[in-house]
């Protein structure tokens, strides 16, 4: 017998092992184990053992930069070759309505999901046919198994990131829609744990969520102790300038600006959650000529186009160098208040610069 054929021989055997072993449910399985069983070396609840952190495409640094669907699918294509799992391949070939009848075949009880398989079920649906116009469909899917109870168990396959922060940063890349984001404050309220913590800011769910004005969304991030970034140097990158950002103001506006009730919340719990903020002053972008906080060295669109450019003219001008220049700009007297009450540095900063100190002080006694 030569060596290739019998190292074939060999693998042929483990592969009828591994399907015996997998392929049937725990409750058919021996009470006394024969002397060939091999369960202590392939534990049977292989779905508890599968790591896919190793699906996702990372930088150097740990961040994310995508899923690797190619990766993931062969994950699939495998699980679905067991008995436990051949539910998966009536999944596959569908999408839109079709998919959409087949959850609601899983509530109907006409397609079974094993419960030790629900966990890997969950994750799949997320990663491969989760589309922002399925939120309603999906979170009755989840109302119905209860799916608090599968959080643990996601976690142990999935502890990169969470399948809410999944949704966020990595299926809702249209930034030019304001997302609803229906699915992942769903699974946030269900008591789903934030997991994933960019190197900065503009990686981060919480730059999305302010981007799209959505400031049920951000309130519920922060509230759950999302990395707030306190230590980034420039105002005009940071959470707080989002948060911030005069929304929907005419360029030629003149006066107060009243944000509305949730963006102000949102300010306030950013500016009460950090201690300190760090932002470096550029004292050049405060002097430019006569009027050294007010005047704006840019140029906007009569109309702009996207809520981008809405948001680059505000970052460039002038009065996104400081919080305090900028809530000038248009925030109401005791909004000014709570802004310098809760973070003095804002002020104490500035007086290093007299003239600019001495313009500030005078716009704000004349707010007061």
């Amino acid at each position: 017998m030569s060596l290739k054929f019998l190292l074939k021989s060999i693998l042929i055997h483990l592969k009828m092992e591994f399907v015996k072993y997998f392929a049937v449910s725990s409750s058919n399985t021996p009470s006394v184990k024969p002397k060939d069983d091999i369960s202590d070396v392939l534990p049977f609840e292989m779905v508890r053992h599968i790591n896919l952190n190793s699906c996702f495409n990372l930088r150097p640094n740990k961040d994310i930069i995508c899923l690797n669907r190619e990766k993931f699918k062969k994950v699939i294509n495998v699980l679905s070759s067991f008995s436990q799992f051949d539910f998966l391949n009536k999944f596959k070939p569908v999408m839109g309505s079709e998919l959409l009848n087949m959850i609601n075949n899983v509530t109907c009880h006409k397609i079974i999901i094993p419960e030790n398989c629900m966990s890997m079920f969950i994750i799949y649906l997320i990663f491969e046919k989760y589309n922002s116009t399925f939120d309603e469909e999906f979170i009755k899917l989840f109302d119905f198994i209860h799916i608090e109870r599968y959080f643990e168990q996601i976690k142990e396959n999935l502890n990169i990131i969470s399948l809410s922060e999944f949704i966020i940063l990595l299926k809702s890349d249209n930034w030019n829609t304001h997302m609803q984001y229906k699915l992942p404050i769903y699974l946030l309220n269900k008591g789903e744990k934030l997991l994933y913590n960019p190197s900065n800011f503009n990686l981060s769910c919480l730059k999305k969520a302010l981007v799209n004005d959505n400031f049920d969304l951000a309130y519920k991030l922060v509230s759950l102790n999302c990395n707030l970034y306190e230590n980034e140097k420039s105002f005009k990158d940071s959470a707080l300038f989002y948060a911030m950002y005069f929304r929907n103001k005419p360029t030629d506006f003149n006066g107060i600006f009243e944000i509305s009730d949730k963006q102000w919340m949102i300010i306030k719990l950013i500016l009460s959650r950090c201690k300190t903020f760090n932002y470096q002053i550029d004292p050049v972008c405060l002097r430019i000529n006569s009027n050294p906080v007010y005047r704006v060295n840019c140029s906007i669109p009569a109309k702009p186009k996207s809520i981008f450019e809405k948001i680059e003219f505000e970052r460039e001008g002038i009065k996104a160098c400081n919080p305090l220049a900028y809530a000038l700009f248009g925030y109401s007297p005791n909004k000014l208040e709570f802004i310098l009450k809760s973070h003095p540095e804002f002020f104490e900063e500035i007086k290093k610069y007299n003239d600019i100190y001495t313009t500030l002080t005078q716009r704000y006694m004349r707010f007061v």
